[in-house]
């Protein structure tokens, strides 16, 4: 899905949930709804330039379609710095906390918010993610498992990009992997590596558990 339309997707999504349209709603209700300063919040599983991105662009198409921070939104923005446990803290407090919508970004940070958020009306929205399905989020790409969420996959190019590494290095035989075991984007990524290079070249796979094991892996 194009990113651009698909941030313009969930947006529509999100803006139903906070607006109540889609439903009948009594006059006083929607006066009441045009006045309300609504609270989404924001959690981010690490820092990167890149998810930094993410997370400001989404909040700049926010304040292009009329929700202006500190107006009539507040966004209570939250990082877990990796770690899971943190993930779910911070959703589960979101939940607690009643925002009438989540913004969750990267695989972990989805899941945690998934989760915190079953059984309530709490509309979830998700980018940053590598593989939706594998990750539990949604059973079908057109069809969330639950009327709360949904949100943009962007699957990392890894087919392009053992064709580059072979295009370096042709007589390349065995190739090293170092992922994560526990992260489910990880995960699906190694066994589409696998699936590539399939009686070609042989995938050595070293797992860690955070960024301090990476050079004794390698």
């Amino acid at each position: 899905m194009c990113k651009t339309r698909g941030l313009s997707l969930i947006l529509l999504f999100l803006l139903l949930f906070l607006t109540g349209c889609g439903s009948k709603v009594d006059p006083d209700t929607m006066n009441a709804l045009e006045e309300k300063v609504f609270k989404v919040g924001v959690t981010q599983y690490v820092a990167h330039p890149a998810l930094d991105l993410d997370r400001q662009g989404f909040l700049d198409q926010m304040k292009e379609e009329g929700f202006i921070e500190g107006e009539n939104v507040v966004f209570d923005i939250k990082n877990s710095q990796g770690d899971p446990n943190l993930a779910k803290t911070i959703a589960d407090k979101f939940v607690a906390d009643k925002v009438d919508a989540i913004l969750a970004i990267t695989t972990p940070s989805s899941q945690a918010a998934a989760q915190a958020t079953k059984g309530s009306n709490i509309p979830v929205v998700f980018i940053a993610v590598s593989d939706a399905i594998g990750s539990g989020l949604i059973t079908e790409l057109e069809q969330p498992t639950a009327t709360n969420l949904t949100g943009v996959y962007s699957a990392d190019p890894v087919e392009q990009q053992m064709d580059l590494i072979r295009e370096i290095q042709p007589s390349a035989q065995r190739i090293g992997v170092i992922y994560n075991a526990g992260e489910a984007n990880s995960v699906s990524n190694v066994q589409r590596i696998k699936e590539y290079l399939k009686e070609k070249i042989e995938v050595v796979e070293a797992s860690v558990a955070s960024s301090n094991e990476v050079q004794m892996a390698a």
